[in-house]
């Protein structure tokens, strides 16, 4: 995820796992680099770890990241495992 910082006082983990938890996906670790700026806008980039998590619960929260007051974007995500149930991790 690559995030445009809109806003200073926005804890940017802690507001990862609270969509994260919205979306009853339960997140394992995430990670924020060092921001830098951009054509005047801070951005980073964002980490997110997870497990046993359906492609639905995914697809909600990113899209529920995405429609944020705050300006989240999607450049990659990586699926390590799937499951016989359809289950994912990353």
């Amino acid at each position: 995820l690559r995030r445009e910082r809109n806003g200073k006082t926005l804890n940017v983990a802690d507001y990862v796992k609270r969509v994260a938890q919205k979306s009853s996906i339960e997140v394992k670790n995430v990670k924020v680099s060092v921001g830098r700026v951009q054509e005047g806008i801070e951005v980073k980039t964002v980490t997110v770890g997870f497990a046993d998590v359906s492609l639905n619960k995914l697809g909600k929260f990113i899209k529920s990241l995405e429609s944020s007051p705050y300006y989240f974007k999607s450049t990659s995500i990586e699926i390590s495992d799937m499951d016989e149930n359809g289950l994912v991790s990353g």
